[in-house]
């Protein structure tokens, strides 16, 4: 891939830049100097082979320096007091340069009792890399029909594109916060996507680990199935929530530990699929509620994994769960609240020792809480016309020593727009004048580019026949007609309505709410 190509190009071509900006400077005083790769290879070889021989980082660093002034003085020495040609002489030690260090390579290797050269482990251990790079994305919704229109194309672009920011960026690690899936039971091809998906980021990234959770959406049991073939491509997955023997919650299975480029434990996942009735640890009072089991759920799992960890190691939180004060879309009812916002978890059940809590459910890219490590990555594609103004995104980061930094929302590239025509409700000669105006559709055109249109208009009376002529107006544009929204003017002196609360509810007879409903939407009597 290309951006794989120039992202490799740029980290291979880095230190050559430090020689180049080098060169430039000396061009500047009046000199041409053509032995800077020698210059670069011998302060290259010195600093090796005192990193080989002592052990020490530091003493090799100072050995390169030293190497690369004292090579550097030869050439001004020559060039400058005996005034020789600048160009035969940085052409003689760059020949001289690279073949002295290439020799002395050789000579290390064939002295090395297993016929390579291994830097000791301080200098190792110096070098590693004591980070993780995170990318956080969930709810794709993978199978999803957009009111009766496919979106594969629009779900191959964003893997596509969440690949190559993998490969660019040289993410450590993955995590999917569940809703995976559109539905429990997903098509072939739904599937077919996801797990190529999978095999493609391996291919691109093999030190890439991914860490996958079961949402409302999915089959905790389906997802869970391909897990020993899964292993072998470095991905978790917790669907459901197992038990020991005794019935206990097998916290271990919930612990999911990441890895740096080294190979060191630098976190612990608590990967907690979506929850349902008996998942978590049961009340010892035995009344209970879905608030508290979920709360105490997460806070006895942090217990157990804090008594596991490392010092500076960190801890990371998953879950899939619909939190207190999250902002959701106004018609999606994937997301929508129940029973009155009963089932809300607090951000308090999330410990603030966490180091970043992924979750997923809301659609809505959002942190919770006014906590900038318990977030919501979003949706990458609006799932209702509610979400049109939504800045789709993932949420990269970084843990450098047990802690988050280079907190960072990497928007999405929207492949297929929506469109609300007219914005706000208008009448129907309005409505049919607005569509007249968009632009036409191009013949052998890709239809899956389309953007989606949903009409608003104005009605006061029903009108059966106003879906036709919208059709008839959309026959020859580029657009793909999902939904007509009508609206009916308030009669005078009707008062804003107001959301029913429970109470209200449990007095109001089911005919009197019949009556209710199609008076607001048809302006009439039942």
């Amino acid at each position: 891939r290309l951006i794989s190509f120039l992202a490799h190009a740029v980290y291979m071509g880095t230190p050559l830049l430090f020689g180049t900006v080098g060169e430039i400077q000396n061009e500047k005083a009046g000199h041409l100097n053509l032995g800077v790769e020698g210059t670069m290879a011998m302060g290259a070889c010195a600093g090796f082979m005192v990193a080989y021989k002592t052990g020490s980082l530091w003493l090799s660093i100072l050995a390169a320096f030293l190497m690369g002034a004292l090579v550097s003085l030869i050439y001004a020495f020559l060039t400058i007091t005996m005034m020789a040609n600048q160009n035969v002489t940085g052409l003689t030690l760059t020949i001289f340069g690279t073949g002295l260090s290439n020799f002395i390579g050789e000579q290390m290797i064939s002295a090395s009792p297993t016929g390579n050269l291994k830097l000791p482990d301080g200098v190792m251990s110096s070098l590693k890399n004591m980070s993780l790079k995170i990318i956080h994305t969930a709810d794709w919704h993978l199978g999803q029909t957009f009111f009766g229109y496919d979106r594969d194309e629009e779900h191959e672009a964003f893997l596509s594109w969440l690949i190559d920011i993998l490969t660019l960026r040289q993410t450590d690690v993955l995590l999917i916060a569940g809703d995976v899936f559109d539905v429990a039971n997903p098509s072939a091809a739904a599937q077919r996507r996801f797990f190529r998906f999978l095999r493609e980021a391996n291919r691109h990234n093999p030190q890439l680990q991914i860490v996958i959770i079961a949402g409302n959406h999915d089959s905790a049991a389906r997802l869970e199935a391909p897990i020993p073939l899964l292993e072998e491509l470095n991905t978790s997955i917790v669907g459901v929530v197992p038990r020991t023997d005794l019935c206990k919650i097998d916290f271990d299975s919930l612990l999911i530990p990441l890895y740096n480029k080294e190979g060191k434990r630098e976190a612990i996942c608590l990967a907690v699929p979506y929850l349902r009735q008996g998942d978590y640890p049961a009340s010892k009072e035995g009344k209970d509620t879905y608030v508290e089991g979920v709360t105490r759920m997460y806070r006895q799992l942090y217990d157990y994994a804090d008594s596991q960890r490392q010092p500076g190691e960190a801890l990371f939180a998953m879950g899939h769960l619909h939190a207190t004060g999250a902002e959701l879309s106004e018609d999606d009812r994937s997301e929508r609240t129940i029973m009155g916002g009963l089932e809300s978890i607090s951000v308090e059940a999330f410990n603030e020792d966490l180091a970043y809590t992924a979750l997923g459910h809301i659609h809505k890219a959002q942190r919770v809480g006014g906590r900038e490590s318990v977030r919501y990555a979003g949706s990458p594609l609006p799932m209702s016309f509610s979400e049109q103004h939504y800045h789709h995104q993932v949420v990269a980061f970084t843990l450098e020593n047990g802690c988050l930094s280079d907190l960072e929302a990497v928007p999405i590239p929207l492949r297929t727009a929506l469109h609300r025509i007219p914005a706000e409700p208008a009448s129907p000669a309005e409505v049919l004048l607005s569509l007249s105006n968009l632009p036409l559709a191009e013949e052998g055109a890709d239809r899956s580019l389309w953007p989606y249109l949903e009409v608003q208009v104005l009605l006061t009376e029903p009108d059966p026949g106003f879906r036709h002529r919208v059709e008839e107006a959309l026959a020859d544009k580029a657009v793909r007609l999902t939904s007509i929204i009508p609206s009916y003017p308030k009669k005078e002196g009707e008062e804003d309505s107001r959301p029913f609360s429970y109470t209200d509810l449990q007095k109001i007879a089911p005919l009197d709410m019949l009556r209710h409903t199609f008076t607001n939407r048809f302006g009439g009597d039942l």
